[in-house]
């Protein structure tokens, strides 16, 4: 009796790893194969590649002192500015943004002349073009120099825009233009100097977004003010250019800035001291003329009490009346301008002396300067229609309505003040007004001059700090490194390249063995065969036999010498190869498949021709006849027999005529002598083919034969023909003891393995299990 299938316990780690080695060692070419493919694709690419150079510049940001702006400070800490603005505290971000904007980079571009592209040869363009002078989007197109035998170069427009007439001939060393664009041959050209040198002139605006593109501009790390500035390009020169160009063009852009500030204050202050030393000269002349004519030596000690007292009202009164009269016309100016035509207008409001200091202010000052450059760039490339601008031009109202009604509330202050302080005025006066006409005309005159006096004196005293803020102004921004010209290409980098493709094409081949496998329908190690067989025992596994010299056999009837078949019986041939300790083990295997007895007759079939029956059979046999054991081995393919060419016999009488009744048993077994074994094996060839083999192994005769087998011999091997397409498998596994299906791993296909195994057990057919054959590795998981 045939053990019962069970389902195959889980794999272990260790046997998904081995099989996963296995699945390698299948498909180490498909692997190698990926794995050169990309190596060779990305080394293709890295030597096409056009190499770039990186040059890095480090700026330092002063931060912007804010002083307190009294009672306008409060009215923007009421206003939430932040909300308002979405721009924070932290101006360095504004300023980052600055350094990115196309009125840095433009001038830039410009002066460095990126819109001319060196095309041929693959060298950097510093070295074969000197570019002199290329004003914005001149002479687009694409310009060929062919050297002439003279030394000189050919010019001709291959690409043009526009009509363009370039010079006929150019010399190396000398300045030539075309379209306005001023360039010259390297002078170092002259002693190897090129075949052909092409140029691309390109639209200035191309080159510029390209630069804004590879340009990066990031603080060095968070919290910090040192900004970095990397560019690259395929010439080291004019990285090194660009950086260092932008470097200091925001440098000069914020010193402006700044200048222009102070400038802007110390001009009103100017104005307003002017006018008070007029006004305080003519109210001391006054007072002489009138202590002159009234002469008045001093006033009394008790109008000198209310002079003082009436004084410091009045300088109060005036200075905000003045400083509210200043504030209305300003005012009027900011209303007149247009709307959204610039921020000029409220750069005015923001230099006004009260305003000056004041932090809120100079905040949504720049948080306005920031959006009208935003919509400046963007306005070059949409129109005011668009959406984006009409959000912007919202954000840019709003701030200036913010600026606005933070003066309006500051102007309405002024105004409740000087209410205030007019009454309190009046009340001095009224006071006054009983002390003598000569004192009261003393007191006010005295009176105007010390007020005038202080005021002048506070005025001019601004004015001098003003004047030393234009005068010794700080930078607002200092290079702490300039960018050097690179002396080794950024990218590519050739060996980091070749590491990264052989680890990536390794990764690539691991995943297509993997998909392969997993989408490859054939058997491919035990476990996969015990999976389509439902759980039948793996019997043996037969690594692939190699080459071996042939060796003579013995066959006769009843004994004869002849040559022996190919190395395919590698029992006989070489015991100790691997192959033959496989063959033994499978004879252990096959004894211990029963519960009750040893298997004395047994089928060995395959699920389709190719995969090793024969070959499995015969040497089975020869282990079982070297054991002692008497064998038959019988040709059980009626169809096509080969095991009488594998030993070299005679292929009739054989089975078929033992069928039909043509022979008898013993007139059609030969024997097989084998070295070192005094027990031969016996060997019933196929005979001649008969018309109906299916009908003869499904016959009484074919019982009767195989009980006639079963009392002559320990052991019958039958090698029927594989189950595709064929029942003599099938049929005549009902006859015996037990049946090995031979499977091939990487040949037999897993659905024609289940309907072999279907066939079967259809027919009823005890199956002892199956036995792996031409195993590459000699093991599988």
């Amino acid at each position: 009796m045939i053990q019962p299938t069970h389902a195959p316990p889980p794999a272990p780690a260790d046997a998904s790893l081995r099989e996963l080695w296995g699945t390698l060692r299948r498909r180490r070419g498909l692997v190698a194969g990926i794995t050169v493919g990309a190596v060779a694709l990305t080394m293709a690419g890295t030597f096409y590649m056009s190499p770039k150079y990186e040059s890095q510049a480090a700026l330092r940001i002063v931060a912007e002192k804010k002083g307190a702006g009294g009672m306008l400070e409060q009215l923007g800490e009421m206003a939430d500015l932040g909300a308002l603005t979405g721009l924070g505290t932290d101006d360095l971000d504004t300023d980052l943004g600055i350094m990115r904007s196309r009125r840095m980079v433009d001038p830039v571009a410009e002066a460095v002349g990126l819109q001319v592209v060196l095309k041929a040869p693959r060298r950097p363009r510093s070295e074969v073009l000197k570019v002199i002078a290329a004003p914005r989007d001149r002479a687009v197109g694409v310009y060929r120099l062919d050297r002439q035998d003279d030394g000189s170069y050919a010019v001709t427009t291959e690409e043009s825009e526009a009509p363009v007439s370039p010079p006929a001939r150019v010399r190396i060393g000398a300045p030539f233009s075309i379209g306005g664009v001023t360039m010259a041959l390297q002078p170092s050209l002259g002693a190897k100097p090129p075949a052909r040198v092409r140029v691309l002139i390109r639209p200035f605006r191309e080159a510029v977004d390209e630069l804004q593109e590879q340009l990066a501009v990031d603080r060095q790390k968070s919290g910090s003010r040192l900004v970095e500035l990397a560019y690259r390009h395929k010439d080291p020169i004019v990285a090194a250019a660009v950086v260092n160009g932008l470097a200091d063009g925001f440098i000069a852009y914020k010193r402006s800035t700044s200048v222009g500030e102070s400038r802007s204050s110390a001009a009103v202050l100017r104005d307003q001291v002017a006018s008070y030393r007029t006004q305080l000269a003519e109210a001391e002349n006054r007072l002489r003329n009138f202590r002159e004519s009234a002469r008045v030596l001093a006033p009394e000690a008790e109008a000198e009490a209310e002079i003082k007292r009436s004084g410091e009202m009045q300088v109060r009164f005036d200075e905000m009346r003045v400083e509210r009269a200043s504030l209305r016309n300003l005012l009027a100016e900011v209303r007149a301008a247009p709307r959204g035509s610039s921020t000029s207008a409220y750069r005015k409001l923001a230099t006004f002396p009260s305003f000056v200091e004041n932090p809120n202010v100079n905040e949504l000052m720049s948080s306005l300067t920031t959006l009208d450059n935003e919509r400046v760039q963007m306005l070059g490339r949409r129109t005011d229609e668009d959406e984006d601008v009409r959000l912007l031009n919202t954000r840019i109202a709003a701030i200036e309505q913010q600026l606005l009604r933070m003066a309006d509330d500051y102007l309405r202050s002024l105004d409740l003040q000087l209410a205030s302080a007019d009454e309190a005025i009046a009340r001095v006066d009224a006071g006054m007004a009983a002390m003598p006409s000569r004192d009261m005309t003393f007191v006010r005159l005295t009176r105007d001059v010390k007020m005038l006096n202080e005021v002048y004196l506070l005025l001019q005293a601004r004015l001098k700090e003003a004047e030393i803020t234009e005068a010794v102004t700080q930078d607002a921004a200092h290079v702490v490194d300039y960018g050097l010209v690179a002396r080794e290409p950024e990218t590519p980098k050739p060996v980091l390249n070749l590491i990264l493709s052989i680890v990536l094409g390794l990764l690539m081949g691991v995943a297509g063995a993997i998909t392969r496998d997993i989408a490859d329908p054939t058997v491919r190690s035990s476990r996969d065969a015990s999976e389509a067989t439902g759980g039948l025992a793996v019997l043996g596994s037969i690594p692939r036999i190699r080459t071996i010299p042939r060796r003579p056999v013995s066959v006769g009837m009843p004994r004869a010498v002849v040559p022996a078949g190919p190395d395919r019986l590698i029992a006989r041939s070489d015991p100790q190869h691997p192959a033959s300790e496989a063959y033994r083990a499978l004879r252990t295997s096959l004894t211990h498949a029963v519960t009750d007895e040893t298997p004395r007759t047994v089928v060995v079939t395959s699920a389709r021709a190719g995969e090793g029956k024969s070959t499995s059979a015969a040497n089975l046999a020869v282990t079982l006849a070297q054991q002692g054991t008497r064998t038959l081995l019988v040709d059980a393919d009626l169809r096509t027999g080969r095991l009488n060419a594998l030993f070299g016999a005679r292929p009739e009488p054989g089975f078929a005529e033992a069928l039909l009744g043509r022979a008898l048993l013993s007139e059609a077994v030969l024997e097989v002598a084998l070295d070192d074994s005094e027990v031969p094996l016996y060997l019933l060839p196929s005979g001649a083919p008969p018309r109906n083999p299916a009908e003869l192994l499904g016959s009484v005769r074919m019982q009767a034969l195989v009980e006639e087998m079963r009392a002559l011999y320990d052991v019958v091997i039958f090698d029927a023909p594989a189950l595709s397409g064929l029942t003599d498998a099938a049929v005549l596994g009902k006859a015996v003891d037990a049946t090995v299906l031979v499977v091939r791993p990487g040949m037999t296909d897993r659905d024609a393995l289940e309907q072999a195994l279907a066939q079967l057990r259809l027919s009823r057919a005890p199956v002892a299990g199956v036995l792996l054959n031409d195993v590459l590795d000699g093991r599988l998981v």
